[in-house]
């Protein structure tokens, strides 16, 4: 439980300094209409985050696969 606590924590931190945990960040990027720009910059961190989880997926199956041996 702790690490987990940790890793949130960390995750937490890197989106505060990251400025992804401001208010209008999180609008402009929810907001689709023509009248205003879309703010993209979240999409990086959503990709960032597939990108990680799906290499540590496939690590982690990977080894698994060669422990059924």
């Amino acid at each position: 439980a702790l690490f987990s606590f940790l890793i949130g924590f960390l995750f937490a931190l890197g989106l505060l300094i990251a400025g992804m945990a401001k208010k209008s960040k999180i609008i402009g990027f929810l907001t689709f209409n023509s009248n205003s720009n879309w703010d993209y910059d979240l999409i990086f961190v959503m990709i960032g985050a597939i990108l990680v989880n799906t290499l540590l997926f496939w690590i982690i199956f990977k080894k698994d696969e060669s422990l059924k041996i």
